[in-house]
């Protein structure tokens, strides 16, 4: 219940403003990643779907990327909203950071990334 305080607020999902602080691993982003992330079919770069969140929310979400794992994510929005993208040098590095801890059957997320030769 603790947990969920933190990413709620008014019954809206928020991102906390300590999140650097909880996102920590290489283990917490790869199972953020199983559950909420996704590849292109033809395009080597990763996407972590964070539609739920406001632009403020990203914003935080990719400092915490940026100090906490060296990873630049983009902020992108559609008509669902804002998302999270890795390209293609970037991508290549976050499969490198959580490729230990990714479960076989989704291993089909990095099809395009696999590809990518440093």
């Amino acid at each position: 219940m603790a947990i969920k305080r933190l990413f709620y607020k008014d019954d809206i999902k928020i991102v906390p403003g300590n999140i650097k602080d909880l996102l920590k691993n290489p283990l917490s982003l790869a199972i953020w990643f199983m559950d909420d992330g996704n590849g292109h079919k033809r395009n080597p770069y990763l996407r972590l779907s964070t539609y739920a969140f406001k632009e403020a929310g990203n914003k935080l979400l990719q400092t915490c990327l940026r100090e906490n794992f060296l990873l630049d994510a983009k902020i992108f929005h559609d008509n669902k909203g804002f998302y999270l993208c890795f390209l293609k040098d970037n991508a290549l590095k976050l499969y490198k950071l959580i490729k230990p801890f990714i479960i076989p059957c989704m291993e089909y997320k990095f099809i395009k990334v696999n590809s990518i030769t440093p």
